[in-house]
């Protein structure tokens, strides 16, 4: 089966829930019809299930809508790791599956989804967590859902259009991360990446690097998401490549609990 859920206008919803979910965690954000905010997030020790990702965000998310959340639109970002991105001129709605297979192995009844953001001209062909949509629409009713690479795309090729220079953008998650190459405002290349150790995380941004014959001696490179300055990939990645930066972005909403580099695919979505 196959689903498009979203469009290429980037409407802002500034009453809205925000809630991202993935097998190794989940995180909402959401901003009252008052202008309150609200932030929370959960780390899962050892990567879950669907079903235990179903029950996380029974215990840990609803409480919070059903408190003060009743009022306002709801959207779930699935930071599914089986995703690609296909340019919309080539892009065939009924081939949707196909993409993916590429890069995931693919059961007969998998259901596949696709974001188009037309004034990018690029399609996020993604897997949902199917039982999390089911679980939100039983509780919540209506709601919109698209993929965590939609909502960074979407944002990065957004704000840094005007940017003429080669930028390499890694988000990074727990045990996985998305790089992001943009080149004059334009994507040249979309991954994710899943990792293990500090040598995989240094080796699939190096050899990305070597492939796009993109020198690290003259590269930007901003890294945002589970990140510090004075952490192992930081360190480790600016050993190898010169211009090493956290991502910032001033506009962006601002919370008290995160510094501005991290939750920007929820951050963006408000």
């Amino acid at each position: 089966m196959t689903l498009q859920k979203t469009n290429s206008q980037n409407t802002l919803h500034p009453k809205r829930w925000s809630v991202q979910v993935s097998l190794t965690g989940l995180s909402f954000l959401s901003i009252s019809q008052d202008g309150v905010l609200d932030h929370g997030s959960k780390s899962f020790s050892v990567t879950t299930t669907a079903e235990g990702l179903s029950h996380a965000l029974t215990e840990f998310w609803l409480p919070h809508f059903n408190s003060s959340g009743q009022h306002l639109q709801t959207k779930v970002v699935h930071q599914s790791p089986y995703v690609t991105v296909v340019p919309l001129a080539l892009f065939k709605p009924d081939k949707a599956m196909d993409y993916l297979k590429f890069n995931t192995r693919m059961l007969q009844n998998d259901v596949v989804a696709y974001d188009i953001l037309e004034a990018q001209e690029i399609v996020v062909v993604y897997i949902p967590f199917v039982n999390v949509n089911n679980l939100v629409f039983d509780t919540v009713g209506p709601f919109d859902f698209e993929h965590s690479a939609t909502v960074l795309l979407r944002h990065l090729l957004s704000t840094r259009k005007s940017q003429k220079e080669s930028e390499v953008f890694v988000n990074i998650y727990k045990d996985s991360f998305d790089f992001i190459v943009l080149s004059s405002g334009r994507l040249v290349l979309f991954n994710h990446y899943s990792f293990h150790t500090l040598e995989d995380f240094i080796y699939y941004i190096l050899f990305a690097l070597e492939q796009l014959s993109i020198s690290p001696e003259e590269v930007h490179l901003y890294l945002s998401g589970q990140v510090a300055q004075d952490d192992d990939l930081f360190q480790g990645i600016y050993t190898y490549v010169r211009e090493v930066n956290l991502y910032t972005d001033h506009e962006l909403v601002a919370l008290d609990q995160t510094k501005q580099h991290e939750s920007i695919v929820l951050k963006s979505t408000l």
